[in-house]
């Protein structure tokens, strides 16, 4: 069976594998309500939304450049998408 892809709606900190940090993508599958979303590594399938969820995040002046994360430290994902 196949999933399709509606939109990637998050994005979270790097997580440590043996090839070096890479972020996971918050995937939204079309056709499935919210709590069926996934967290996903990147992968071809993604490539268009992953850069789609950039573009939109930039567009908007990297708004959450000043969030605080979890721990109350500036930065984060921020950081991964150019926003300094």
């Amino acid at each position: 069976m196949a999933y399709d892809v509606e939109a990637i709606v998050d994005i979270r900190a790097p997580k440590e594998l043996s090839g070096g940090l890479k972020p996971q993508y918050l995937v939204k599958w079309e056709g499935y309500a919210d709590d069926g979303n996934t967290w996903e590594y990147w992968s071809e399938t993604l490539a268009s939304f992953i850069k789609a969820y950039y573009n939109d995040f930039q567009a908007a002046g990297c708004a959450r450049r000043n969030s605080m994360n979890t721990r109350g430290q500036r930065g984060g994902i921020t950081t991964l998408l150019g926003c300094f």
